[in-house]
């Protein structure tokens, strides 16, 4: 599907209505997913006139193959378009390529935007009637709003990987006081100096003592098992055997 042939113009806005471009210097790619001829109209009359490249989809099936396709920036969806509804589109696209999504509604749809709405990726809704300027501004918010997503997602991500290294910086750092016989801060300095001689990171220093400590005590293991062996035969319990139990019983008994 070819995209409308879009006209550089800027149209502006945001959150409290003072005109500016939150897009500014890139055309978009936006998909709208809508079965209703006369939306799909209105949008590619709009879209365009904003500096974005439109693509237009009927069905819940087709979202889906125009979006791995061209890979949007933007998506404006229906709740329930024909043959897949809005939900299930909308996980399957932002599970493997996460982009902002806004709603197209109907009024009578009210009762299902909840579900819809829940969604991490769903930035935005409109309600018809909706006017050129609502557009201009859900665009705008939805794509500020992606933003704030992205870059919380990404602080959550920095703060789990920290932990994690941290985590390992602790165990390596246990490991080091306890075979060098060293206390927590002298442990501490031979793990960044031993991460300084090697030019890596301390959390690379600290992963490759634990793999060398992990060899250790398996090689402990091995040398205690060897070091006992199976027990002499002289110290080994007496097995009696079955028959032989049985026929001390019987003398017993006569």
């Amino acid at each position: 599907m070819q995209p409308i042939s879009s006209v550089d113009e800027k149209a502006d806005c945001s959150e409290n209505g003072t005109v500016r471009n939150a897009s500014r210097g890139r055309s978009l790619r936006i998909v709208v997913a809508n079965d209703d001829p006369a939306t799909c109209q209105s949008y590619q009359e709009l879209l365009p006139r904003l500096g974005h490249q439109v693509f237009v989809t009927r069905t819940g099936r087709e979202l889906l193959d125009q979006c791995r396709l061209q890979r949007p920036d933007l998506i404006f969806t229906g709740v329930r378009p024909a043959e897949l509804d809005g939900t299930t589109a909308i996980r399957g696209l932002c599970q493997d390529h996460p982009v902002p999504v806004i709603i197209l509604a109907e009024d009578h749809h009210r009762e299902l935007l909840h579900g819809v709405l829940a969604l991490p990726y769903v930035l935005g809704c409109l309600v018809r009637p909706v006017k050129d300027d609502d557009i201009v501004v859900a665009i705008s918010l939805a794509l500020a709003r992606f933003e704030q997503l992205k870059s919380l997602r990404q602080e959550a991500s920095d703060l789990r990987t920290a932990l994690e290294e941290r985590k390992l910086i602790e165990r390596a750092k246990g490991l080091v006081m306890h075979y060098l016989r060293l206390d927590e801060q002298a442990a501490f300095m031979r793990m960044r100096r031993m991460a300084s001689d090697e030019n890596r990171k301390l959390v690379q220093a600290a992963q490759a003592i634990i793999a060398a400590a992990e060899v250790f005590q398996q090689m402990e293991c091995l040398h205690e098992k060897t070091r006992d062996g199976p027990p002499p035969l002289s110290n080994r319990p007496h097995r009696t055997s079955a028959k032989r139990v049985m026929a001390q019983e019987k003398t017993h008994v006569v």
